[in-house]
């Protein structure tokens, strides 16, 4: 049994799908060019082997150097909640910088992944969305018996996600109490920064470049004036 962010809530079918096995292998993180850049890319679906992936990067990149930030870039559709309440503590307990980057469009457990950045950036060009709703889950046919105690813990869980956002964001509460009611919340353009969801704008595609330092001017001595030629 799995928690599964799921746009769409209505559809038993959707709620009561798994993840072929020969997909998840194609559910790639990250290249080698993307990790020589300390970058770790979270654009497809959250699957419920994603944190193991994660982390194992996570790892190498602080065992490689502790200081320098990590960047997520993150733009996924959503996916498995236990994955993703793991990415979360990972990088708030994350002692290296974590960076968290939105470049196209963030929904369901990607959103609450973007909120865990130590810096949230995001372009100031209008064309980034961002989307949180509430969590549905999903069940084998052997499990549909703990429904009511399963969909009480899922119901704990999302007051928490709601005062994690609320605490991470200038959201009201009223706001996201909305998502209780199944009501879906989307963030476009100026909102992202208006409502505090990105902290910081991003103003270049080489963001993990680290920033030039600026050229030492050589300065010239001045020579003093010979004092035995002026009193002469």
């Amino acid at each position: 049994m799995s928690i599964k962010m799921s746009r769409n809530l209505s559809t038993a079918d959707e709620l009561l799908k798994f993840t072929p096995a020969d997909e998840k292998s194609k559910n790639a993180l990250v290249t080698d060019e993307a990790l020589s850049r300390r970058q770790i890319h979270i654009l497809d679906e959250i699957l419920d082997s994603s944190f193991e992936q994660i982390k194992n990067l996570y790892d190498q990149l602080v065992e490689d150097d502790a200081d320098m930030p990590i960047h997520f870039v993150i733009g996924t559709p959503g996916g498995d909640a236990r994955s993703m309440l793991g990415i979360m503590n990972l990088m708030l307990l994350s002692k290296t910088p974590c960076y968290t980057y939105l470049l196209n469009e963030t929904c369901s457990a990607g959103s609450w992944v973007y909120l865990c950045g130590h810096k949230r950036f995001a372009p100031k060009t209008n064309l980034v969305s961002f989307m949180l709703h509430p969590i549905a889950w999903d069940s084998d046919s052997e499990s549909l018996g703990n429904h009511n105690s399963y969909s009480k813990y899922v119901e704990k869980l999302s007051k928490k996600l709601i005062e994690f956002t609320a605490n991470r964001t200038k959201l009201s509460i009223t706001k996201l109490r909305r998502l209780a009611t199944n009501e879906m919340q989307f963030f476009i353009g100026d909102e992202i920064f208006e409502q505090g969801i990105a902290t910081d704008e991003l103003t270049t595609s080489t963001f993990w470049l680290l920033p030039k330092e600026p050229k030492k001017t050589k300065k010239t001595k001045v020579k003093e004036p010979n004092q035995k030629l002026l009193l002469d």
